[in-house]
C-alpha cells in the first residue's frame, strides 16, 4: 500500500504567517524603543563625568570653567551626543566646537563643546543641526525652601549667581532614533525644578537635584 504524504494546507500556512506578522508588529517597536533607550546610557555617564570634572576643577581653583580642556572633559570617540559647556557671560569665552568629522578630529584649548562623532555616525540632518553650541532650554524655579536662583537656559559658568564663584551647567543633545528631533539633556551645579518639554513632567518627577542628568525632551517616547 502506498503511504499518503501529508503537508500543510494553504490556510494553515496563512495562519502561521499571520501569527508571525502580529508578533513582529508587537516586538519590533519595543525592540527599537529599547535600543534607543540603551543609547541614552552614554549621555548619562558623560554628563556625570562632566559634573565630576567641574567639581574637581573647583576644588583646586575655587571656580568653575567652561573650557573643556581645562577641566579634563573628553568623551570617548563614537559619541552620539553633542556636549556643551558654554556661556558668553564668562570671560574665558571658550566658544570653539571640537569637530569629530574625521579620524583625527579638530580640537583646541578654547573648546567649549564636543560635537557628535560624524566620522562614525555620518551627517544626518539632525546631526548637522546639532553642530552649533546650544543653550539647553528649560524653565527652572528655585526649589522649595532654597534661596538659590536657577537661571533659564543655564549652560556654562554664570558669575551672576549668588555664589561669588558662579555656577555651571552642561548640555547634551543627540539624534538617537533617526528623526528631526533631538534628545535633550542638561546637568547643573544648581538644584532646580523644571517642567520639561516632552513629555511634560509632573509632581516630584520635575525636581532636578544638582549633579543629576535631566532629560527635558525624551526622543524615545516623544515624536
Amino acid at each position: 500500500m502506498k503511504k499518503l504524504q501529508k503537508g500543510f494546507t494553504l490556510i494553515e500556512l496563512m495562519i502561521v504567517v499571520a501569527i508571525i506578522g502580529i508578533l513582529a508588529a508587537l516586538a519590533i517597536p519595543n525592540f527599537i524603543r529599547f535600543q534607543a533607550r540603551s543609547k541614552q546610557s552614554e549621555v548619562k555617564a558623560n554628563l556625570k563625568s562632566l559634573f565630576t570634572a567641574e567639581r574637581s576643577y573647583y576644588q583646586e581653583h575655587d571656580t568653575y570653567s567652561e573650557c573643556i580642556k581645562k577641566i579634563g572633559f573628553n568623551p570617548e570617540r563614537g559619541n552620539r551626543y553633542h556636549y556643551a559647556v558654554n556661556n558668553t557671560a564668562n570671560a574665558e569665552l571658550c566658544a570653539n566646537l571640537e569637530l569629530r568629522q574625521d579620524a583625527a578630529g579638530v580640537s583646541t584649548n578654547l573648546d567649549g563643546a564636543v560635537g557628535v562623532d560624524e566620522f562614525k555616525h555620518g551627517t544626518g540632518a539632525a546631526i548637522i543641526a546639532a553642530r552649533a553650541i546650544p543653550l539647553v532650554v528649560y524653565a527652572p524655579v528655585a526649589p522649595m525652601g532654597s534661596s538659590i536662583v536657577p537661571v533659564p537656559s543655564l549652560v556654562g559658568v554664570d558669575p551672576a549667581q549668588p555664589d561669588p564663584n558662579g555656577s555651571f551647567g552642561g548640555a547634551a543633545h543627540g539624534d538617537i532614533d533617526n528623526d528631526t528631533q533631538l534628545d535633550l539633556w542638561y546637568i547643573s551645579s544648581l538644584s532646580s525644578t523644571t517642567g520639561g518639554i516632552c513629555p511634560a513632567l509632573l509632581g516630584i518627577d520635575q525636581n532636578s537635584p544638582g549633579g543629576e542628568p535631566k532629560n527635558t525632551y525624551n526622543d524615545v517616547n516623544c515624536p
